[in-house]
Parts: C-alpha cells; structure tokens; sequence
C-alpha cells in the first residue's frame, strides 16, 4: 500500500513545489511503490482561476518533475492522488462549474496522461471526492447536492469509458461538510462520513459481493471527536 503524506507534506510542498497556491487547498502526496519518489497534486493560481499541476519529488536536490493536469475555465479544486502497486497514478478533483462535477484522470506506466474523465452522475452537483487505490481498482467517494441534506456516493472507476458501480450510501444532514473519506487496507474497504451533529456514518465493501454494505453509525462526542470515531470504525471493520 502506498503511503499518505498529506499531513507531513503540504507546507513543504505547497511552498517548495507547487508554486503559489493562495487560498487554496493543501497539497496530497503518496509514495510511488515502484519509482520510491514522492508524487503530489495541488492546486496552482493560473490567471484568473486554479488548475491543477501533478509533481513529482526525484529526491537529492534534483529539480522537480511538473505536469500541468487541467486548463478548464473553471476552478479545478482539491485534488487527491492514488498510486497503484504498479507506479500508475490516479488522481481526482472536482471542477467548480455552473454544475460542480467530480473528474479523474491517470497517468499510466509509460508515463502519459490520459484524457480527463466525469465520475460523478452527469447533471448532478458534485464534489470533495477522495481516492484510493484497492481490488484492482481506484475508488472514489464525493459528496453531491440532494434534497435534505449530503449526499454521500461512492463508485468505481476502471479503463473503459464510464465509471462503475456508483452507489449512493447516505445523505448526510450535518449542517456543513460532512468530510467524507474513503480508507483501504488489506482486504477491505470502507467510507466515514459525519451523518449529524453526533453520528459518524460508515459503509463496508463486501469484497465477495462487491456490493456496500447497510450504513452502520458510530458517535462521537467533545472527547474523542470525529477522528475518534473514525478509529473506532477502522477496528470495527478490521476486526476478525
């Protein structure tokens, strides 16, 4: 599994990398399992509006490696980078259009960038997707507008044209962003969301069915807060 560096990274980067990223989201970094160099994707100010670069971190004072992903009129915002175990790169972001809308896009062994693609439902307002690599597949999770509330989707994505198995797990009524996240570890996968003022929402992929499973709850309070909750759900989920 590649490694997060999100935490750790996103000052370096977003000062030493990427450029000037005013008022934008940090960068996501990972570890390519193959080359060993650290990949990002942030958000640079390009005229008027954000694009996205893709960076690539040689190590021993060597010169940055620089990709420019996107040039779409609209802001391209928050991207996040998966890396497969065979060096490819996935990345996801979400375009602020008239319809906010999900895309991905992949780099693939060879090294070139393919053209972007739409994830989410066409027409449908959507965006804050998260990625991961996992059963031969990236994974997207993204939040989209609904009627009384969030709502929470999940979909897979693979090399033919459209998306697959996209599957609407919930509608969050947190007041705000209910901060979905998707997390996979040997064997499983699963997505967190905040559901209300004091539930944390979850849903397990059957890795048999490949199916999600019924939406269980967890709550979380002052003490612990939501990353406690969402500890308490990895173990749940790992659990014999």
């Amino acid at each position: 599994m590649s490694i997060r560096l999100r935490a750790t990274l996103a000052m370096v980067l977003a000062v030493g990398l990427l450029g000037d990223i005013r008022a934008s989201d940090a960068p996501d970094a990972e570890v390519n399992p193959v080359t060993g160099k650290i990949e990002s994707v942030g958000e640079e100010l390009v005229g008027s509006d954000f694009d996205l670069r893709h960076t690539v971190d040689p190590g021993q004072g060597a010169p940055a490696e620089t990709t420019l992903l996107t040039s779409a009129v609209a802001n391209d915002r928050r991207p996040r980078i998966a890396i497969t175990p065979t060096g490819q790169a996935w990345v996801a972001w979400w375009r602020d259009g008239s319809t906010d809308a999900v895309l991905v896009r992949k780099r693939d062994t060879a090294g070139a960038w393919q053209t972007e693609r739409v994830a989410s439902l066409p027409g449908q307002n959507s965006y804050h997707p998260e990625i991961v690599y996992s059963s031969g597949h990236p994974w997207v999770a993204y939040e989209f507008d609904t009627t009384g509330g969030t709502g929470i989707a999940a979909v897979a994505i693979d090399d033919t044209p459209d998306p697959f198995g996209r599957v609407t797990l919930a509608t969050s009524t947190v007041a705000g962003d209910p901060s979905v996240q998707i997390h996979a570890e040997p064997a499983h996968l699963w997505v967190t969301w905040i559901q209300d003022a004091t539930t944390m929402g979850w849903s397990e992929l059957d890795p048999v069915s490949q199916t999600w499973l019924p939406v269980a709850f967890e709550a979380y309070d002052a003490a612990t807060g939501v990353a406690g909750a969402r500890s308490r759900i990895r173990i749940q989920v790992l659990a014999p």
